[in-house]
């Protein structure tokens, strides 16, 4: 999904609307 979550670089967290799984990096740029 496109929620913006405010994780750390390397990190795995699941989405709290989805429970995607993140596992790249967020960047403050779309």
């Amino acid at each position: 999904c496109g929620a913006e979550n405010t994780l750390k670089p390397g990190d795995v967290i699941q989405c709290r609307e989805c429970g995607y799984r993140i596992l790249y990096k967020k960047r403050t740029r779309r």
